[in-house]
């Protein structure tokens, strides 16, 4: 079960990043047409989405890396203090744990939330860019829905 409880992290933390990528891209586009007025067309090449992602990706590597081999998630059991008529615990529960779990935490949580503002930020300075990149409006309202989230 302590595999089980480090898996959580990193299917959270790759998981975000695979979804946040695309988002983050497009978001970043558009706001560099809305810098630059004179671009008259935005593609979305493969390069800039691996780009994008590995950009993410390895910061989120180094922390999931360095968390899973320094301190990683352990699965705890403890017993209740009810025992049956033959001396054995009635009840028990598990948790992940594990003491220094806490610095890896927030450092992914400060990078991962830092690049969702940085990206919101971008997509509201560029919220009102002309009609033809119509989609910088859905993508604005999915960010900030995972801004709340």
């Amino acid at each position: 079960l302590d595999i089980a409880c480090m898996t959580a992290p990193w299917l959270y933390i790759v998981g975000f990043v695979v979804t946040f990528t695309p988002l983050f891209t497009k978001t970043h586009l558009v706001y560099m047409a809305y810098l630059n007025p004179e671009i008259e067309s935005i593609t979305l090449r493969w390069r800039d989405l691996v780009r994008t992602f590995f950009i993410l990706l390895l910061p989120n590597l180094v922390i999931l890396v360095t968390w899973t081999f320094i301190s990683p998630l352990v699965w705890t059991r403890r017993y209740n203090a009810s025992i049956d008529s033959f001396d054995r615990h009635v009840e028990s529960f598990g948790t992940c744990s594990s003491e220094n779990a806490r610095p890896f935490l927030i450092t992914a949580l400060v990078f991962n939330i830092g690049s969702l503002i940085v990206a919101n930020y971008q997509a509201y300075r560029s919220h009102n860019i002309h009609t033809e990149y119509n989609e910088s409006c859905y993508i604005d309202i999915s960010m900030v829905s995972m801004l709340q989230a």
